[in-house]
């Protein structure tokens, strides 16, 4: 049934990708931002969870402009890493929607959520509840010209009460990325 569960949301999130595009809206030149993310802080002071990623966004070509400078952008994000306590190290991999606000002067905030699998649930002495997590995030970063990018997010996963116990983690992020 979890399986089956996983299939339904990311076909669901693919399809509703596919439907906010509008390529006519957008820059042609948006490309897809390939890059690696690092855990530098995590908010749980009784344990220290370590977290590697590397990650691809690809623009849906969803793209709204106005004149004051800003731009309205939908992505949709691919991750795979690990996390680690020292003990335990499972794989995770995520894959979910993003929508950004982007400034022409590089200044970039933004929000996503994506489910997120990972290959245990134990982190130290307790578990995250099962395999099956959903994350969230907020983000605030820098374009720096067309190929570079790099940001702070701070993220929160969970797994949203599917399973006892639900425990959390949050977590701040540091990525940076080259433009392809």
């Amino acid at each position: 049934m979890e399986k089956l569960l996983v299939a339904i949301f990311f076909i669901s999130l693919m399809a509703g990708s596919a439907a906010v595009a509008d390529p006519a809206a957008g820059d042609a030149d948006r490309r897809a931002l390939v890059g690696v993310m690092a855990a530098v802080e995590t908010t749980r002071a009784e344990e220290e969870v370590d977290r590697y990623e590397v990650f691809v966004v690809w623009p849906t070509g969803w793209r709204r402009a106005w004149d004051s400078g800003w731009a309205l952008e939908a992505d949709w994000m691919v991750a795979a890493g690990i996390l680690s306590d020292g003990e335990h190290d499972p794989v995770m991999a995520a894959a979910g929607p993003r929508l950004s606000g982007v400034h022409r002067c590089g200044l970039v905030a933004g929000i996503g959520w994506k489910p997120t699998l990972i290959s245990e649930h134990y982190l130290g002495n307790r578990s995250l509840g099962g395999a099956l997590q959903f994350g969230s995030e907020a983000r605030l970063g820098w374009r720096f010209g067309d190929c570079l990018e790099a940001g702070l997010a701070f993220e929160h996963v969970s797994n949203g009460g599917l399973y006892t116990p639900n425990p959390g983690l949050n977590q701040f992020l540091l990525d940076i990325g080259v433009r392809f």
